[in-house]
């Protein structure tokens, strides 16, 4: 579960536990490197 908005500081709620939007794909992208080396165990 990840929560995301272009500028969590003026979100409604939860801004400080928001990822920022434009971060989004960098994660990603990491995240499926870590899967896939995790995987070829």
């Amino acid at each position: 579960f990840l929560e995301t908005h272009p500028d969590p500081s003026i979100a409604k709620s939860d801004g400080a536990n928001m990822l920022r939007l434009d971060l989004l794909e960098g994660l990603l992208k990491k995240l499926v490197v870590l899967k896939q080396a995790v995987n070829k165990f």
